[in-house]
């Protein structure tokens, strides 16, 4: 009865929107289109005079109703082709609601109230309607759509000036030697015996609550070629693939759970186990491919010293699984919260491409993994206070703990000090979690090494310009096979 008597008044809400925009029964098109660009432009005011603004997706200039991310921007042709345009601005549109959305549900209540009463039925569906009408105009805008060609792009996490200023020719000298220093420390971990691995520490399973099911046909896609898979059938998808942590426990700081923002800096609730989850898109020999990414956070990496340049509050691991046509693994990779520790691991035939030796710094591309079995699951071995990921294997799950699934959106609604909060700032970094290495891996061009930071935001490399959602890194680590994408990656 409350859904039915609500219907009339948001309809004639919107009616009330629709009319104020155009003035009268009778309005001048431009008035109803510069009333929806004041609404954007005043929503962005208060999103940004209260610190509460997202950092990706990331907003395009002139464009304040759509928001691009790195692989969005990789398919700006498709503005300029009348049967594709529409879903890739469907696409654009789809970011912006959501990021917005969450933005707008952290305005302090008092702002909330105030655009609620400037914008009937309310700021979200007032967005909603203007975010339509201006896609209208700007789809069947030829002028606009080659606009929003040139400025849906991406710039790169890497400051040239801090570069210059900190001589970065020479600089890379001595961090390309440290690079492969930690490569080879690596390769050597992953050659020892499994059971050397946990050092006589106690080791804690963690496993997800659902059961293994079979992979179900091919992955839907829309017009733009995209993964596309229903809600339903994307969970499915996440469930199948979810990982069993295996962590070698010294301390609380070795518990997964859900972050915290306290007066005293980021910490984490272990008290139920959780692992956040979400679905990217990668590119990769001319076809799109699904990605499914899990990410668990720990309280912190503990200093394993006095004076212990990677020690802080917060450590986040993310296990991603990027799939076949048909759902299966085709490529696993791992890194932190931070972009640091890449590693990659190819599956059946894939392999590395040779002229990875000639990038400034090559990526860490480890032996093959074989995919679980029916009835199995890949198992990762977390080392304690570093939480390196330091084995990864297929098996049954043994008893253990259940670890609760999240969808990684639930990071913009924390607990904080005076309400909810997103765990990230406006510019992409958890507050409170940066490491003393920020003071001597500068030059890298890097900002903040070594601190936790948003999805989007992760440069995995010292060296060259390399990011975690760059949408050809696949094509760059095992070949683009087509000859289109290699090196977009690294410059």
């Amino acid at each position: 009865m409350r859904q039915h008597s609500l219907r009339p008044g948001l309809a004639a809400g919107l009616l009330v929107l629709l009319a104020a925009c155009q003035g009268g029964p009778r309005p001048a098109p431009g008035d109803a289109l510069a009333r929806c660009e004041a609404l954007f432009a005043a929503q962005d005011r208060d999103v940004e005079a209260a610190r509460v603004g997202r950092s990706h997706p990331h907003r395009i200039e002139g464009f304040p109703y759509l928001r691009v991310t790195r692989l969005l921007s990789s398919y700006r042709e498709a503005a300029l082709d009348p049967q594709r345009a529409g879903a890739w601005l469907a696409r654009l549109a789809e970011e912006d609601a959501r990021a917005r959305g969450t933005e707008l549900g952290l305005l302090p209540p008092a702002e909330r109230e105030r655009l609620a009463a400037d914008w009937p039925p309310g700021p979200a569906a007032a967005a909603a309607a203007c975010r339509d009408r201006l896609l209208a105009r700007d789809r069947a805008s030829p002028e606009r759509l080659a606009l929003l060609t040139e400025r849906a792009v991406v710039a790169d996490e890497y400051s040239t000036g801090a570069r210059v200023f900190g001589l970065y020719p020479l600089a890379a000298i001595g961090l390309r030697a440290g690079v492969l220093r930690w490569h080879d420390a690596v390769r050597a971990r992953w050659q020892l015996p499994r059971d050397a691995l946990a050092r006589g520490l106690p080791l804690a399973r963690y496993a997800p609550g659902a059961a293994v099911e079979p992979a179900v046909g091919p992955i839907p896609r829309d017009a733009l070629g995209l993964p596309a898979p229903a809600p339903g059938r994307l969970s499915a998808l996440l469930d199948r693939h979810a990982p069993v942590w295996v962590v070698a426990t010294a301390s609380d700081a070795d518990r997964p759970g859900v972050p915290l923002l306290t007066r005293d800096g980021p910490t984490v609730d272990a008290g139920v186990p959780t692992v956040y989850r979400y679905a990217t898109v990668t590119r990769f020999r001319g076809s799109p491919r699904l990605q499914l990414n899990y990410l668990a956070w720990f309280g912190a990496r503990p200093a394993e010293g006095v004076l212990d340049p990677l020690a802080g509050a917060l450590d986040g691991v993310i296990w991603r699984v990027t799939l076949d046509e048909a759902g299966a693994p085709l490529a696993y990779d791992s890194v932190h919260a931070c972009g640091c520790y890449h590693l990659l691991f190819p599956v059946g035939d894939l392999r590395p491409s040779p002229d990875l030796g000639s990038l400034p710094e090559p990526p860490l591309v480890l032996p093959a993994l074989a995919t679980p079995g029916p009835g199995e699951r890949m198992h990762l071995f977390l080392a304690a206070g570093s939480h390196y990921l330091e084995r990864a294997w297929p098996a049954a799950p043994a008893d253990g703990q259940r670890y609760r699934a999240l969808d990684r959106e639930a990071l913009y609604r924390v607990a904080g000090p005076g309400g909810e909060r997103s765990l990230f700032d406006p510019d992409g970094l958890v507050p409170g979690t940066a490491r003393g290495e920020r003071w001597f891996l500068w030059p890298s061009g890097v900002r903040s090494p070594g601190a936790m930071r948003e999805r989007g935001r992760r440069a995995t490399a010292f060296l060259g310009r390399r990011h975690f959602d760059d949408p050809f890194l696949l094509e760059t680590v095992f070949g683009a096979g087509d000859g289109q994408g290699a090196g977009a990656v690294s410059r």
